[in-house]
């Protein structure tokens, strides 16, 4: 019986299963939209895994967007502790905080309660982890 040497058919058997997984490998991310109108979004940040967070100066909320996908979710809605119009959010990794800058820009800059300007030179962190 003649001996098959597969040794001869293993480039190409590796080179078929490499094409069909570029094939079939997910497209990158090359634009995300954002819901809405008036969003104007002032502020974006990202944490180490990749998730980006991006604040809402139009709708005073904080949304989220995972590694790998378009999708945004609202992390933090419009009004919960204070929060009004976002002007900046930063992810802190290594205090694993998000800050976030909120004002009150309709009645003329009046600090938000949750975001009141603290008796101490250190600003006042957000409630919120990322």
């Amino acid at each position: 019986m003649p001996r098959l040497d597969l040794n001869k058919y293993a480039p190409s058997a590796a080179t078929l299963i490499l094409i069909a997984a570029t094939a079939y490998a997910a497209q990158p991310i090359t634009e995300i939209t954002l819901p809405g109108t008036r969003i104007f979004p002032e502020s974006i940040s990202s944490t180490p895994d990749g998730t980006l967070i991006v604040g809402s100066l139009g709708h005073g909320n904080v949304s989220r967007i995972a590694l790998g996908t378009a999708q945004v979710e609202e992390w933090i809605k419009a009004g919960t502790g204070g929060l009004n119009q976002v002007l900046g959010v930063y992810a802190d990794p290594k205090g694993k905080t998000l800050w976030v800058c909120s004002n009150n820009l309709q009645n003329k800059g009046e600090a938000t309660a949750a975001m009141a300007p603290p008796t101490s030179p250190t600003p006042a962190k957000a409630a919120w982890t990322c």
